[in-house]
């Protein structure tokens, strides 16, 4: 179903005519599905995996590691402040390693 987000978002923008290839959700699914398959329906799955892996990942590891660095355990209660950063901090890191992989995803699903 990514792919055919990808896809609406994109008509227009890939072709040289610029007219629209697909009319709506369902028109664009069964569009995909007969000319490429099933396969086609799953473009760019590995890179989408990747990138859900890599974002997760960064972001509880990242709030982790932080949170060790501040001394912060369970018997220290941190501050509402200092958990709004370490998790702004976690989610930038999160943003930055994740984001090659959400460029693979769409550059995938969009041919």
């Amino acid at each position: 179903v990514d792919v055919v987000k990808t896809r609406l978002q994109l008509q227009g923008e890939l072709q040289t005519g610029g007219g629209r290839m697909y009319t709506g959700v369902c028109d664009a699914l069964v569009k995909i599905a007969r000319s490429e398959g099933a396969r086609g329906l799953q473009r760019g799955l590995p890179a989408a995996s990747m990138l859900q892996f890599s974002n997760v990942g960064c972001r509880f590891g990242g709030y982790g590691f932080l949170k060790a660095q501040l001394g912060i355990t369970s018997e220290t209660a941190a501050g509402w402040v200092q958990t709004v950063a370490l998790g702004a901090c976690s989610g930038l890191l999160a943003g930055l390693v994740s984001n090659p992989f959400f460029l693979m995803k769409t550059r995938m699903q969009a041919v």
